[in-house]
C-alpha cells in the first residue's frame, strides 16, 4: 500500500503519533483522521462512516471532499481494502478510541469474488477466464495465493466456514487471503478474535460455491447480538439494513 508522500511529510513533521486528528466542530463537512498501522506503513483513514445502509454509506463516503485544518483542507477518501479495514478493527481495539464499530452494526470490510474454485479478495473482476488468468505464475503460499499486493486468493479446501474457535478461524486459508498475510496464522484477525474480545469464537457464513458462474459479495463484520461474545463475519447474504458502517481510506487527488 503505497502513501501519498506529501500527506506523510506532513504527519512525520507535526510529529503525529498513531491517533486521531482531530478537524473542527464547524463546518458540516469538517472530519476528523486516523492515522494507524498498516503493514508496517502509516494509513490515514476516516473514523467509522453510518450508520445508514450501505449505498447511502459508501457514497456519503467517496463522494465531495472534507475538511479537517490548515494541513488537511481537501480530505478524499475511497473505500477500503478488507486488509485495510481488518488494520483499522486492530486499531479500534487496542487504542480504546470511541465505541466498538462491530458493536453498533455491520462493518463493510471490502468486496470478495466467489468462483467454483474458491474466493479472490478485492476485486471485481467477473471473467473466469481472466481470474484464473490472475493466478498465472503466482505461487501457493501456505495454502492460498497472493497475486499482488491488492488481491488473494483462498481455495475452498484451505478453510471452513460455520462456527469456529478464533485461532482455527485465523489459521485458515479465508483468514489469511482477507488479511493478506502470506504467514500460517492472520494475525491481526486472531488479536481481534481474542478470548477477552470474542470468548465464544466466530460464525462465517456467505463464502461457497456460486449456483453458476461468478458471485461478487460484500465482506462485513459484527459482533453478535444474538450469541454475546461471538463475532460474525458474512460473505454477503446478509444486510445490516439502515445499520451499515464503513471506514473511508485517504485517497490522494
Amino acid at each position: 500500500m503505497r502513501i501519498n508522500l506529501k500527506f506523510y511529510k506532513i504527519f512525520k513533521k507535526i510529529k503525529m503519533k498513531y491517533g486521531i486528528l482531530k478537524g473542527p466542530e464547524m463546518p458540516q463537512s469538517s472530519i476528523d483522521l486516523v492515522r494507524i498501522p498498516h503493514k508496517g506503513k502509516p494509513l490515514i483513514i476516516s473514523p467509522a462512516f453510518g450508520p445508514s445502509h450501505l449505498k447511502g454509506v459508501l457514497d456519503g463516503m467517496t463522494q465531495g471532499s472534507f475538511y479537517n485544518s490548515e494541513q488537511f483542507p481537501d480530505v478524499r477518501f475511497r473505500k477500503p481494502l478488507i486488509q485495510e479495514s481488518i488494520s483499522a478493527l486492530v486499531f479500534e481495539f487496542e487504542s480504546g478510541i470511541g465505541p466498538r464499530t462491530l458493536d453498533l452494526g455491520w462493518l463493510y470490510a471490502g468486496e470478495v469474488m466467489g468462483t467454483e474454485e474458491g474466493i479472490f479478495t478485492n476485486t471485481r473482476e467477473r471473467n473466469t477466464d481472466r481470474l484464473k488468468q490472475l493466478l498465472n505464475g503466482t505461487t501457493k503460499v501456505n495454502g492460498i495465493y497472493l497475486i499482488n499486493d491488492k488481491i488473494a486468493f483462498a481455495p475452498f479446501e484451505s478453510f471452513e466456514t460455520g462456527a469456529q474457535e478464533g485461532r482455527e478461524f485465523a489459521e485458515g486459508g479465508l483468514a489469511r487471503a482477507l488479511e493478506h498475510t502470506e504467514t500460517r496464522v492472520a494475525e491481526d484477525l486472531l488479536k481481534i478474535l481474542s478470548t477477552e474480545n470474542y470468548p465464544r469464537g466466530i460464525s462465517i457464513s456467505g463464502f461457497d460455491m456460486p449456483g453458476f458462474g461468478v458471485s461478487r459479495d460484500d465482506v462485513k463484520f459484527k459482533s453478535d447480538g444474538y450469541c454475546p461474545g461471538r463475532l460474525v463475519l458474512d460473505g454477503g447474504r446478509r444486510g445490516g439494513g439502515r445499520k451499515d458502517f464503513s471506514f473511508g481510506v485517504y485517497h490522494s487527488n
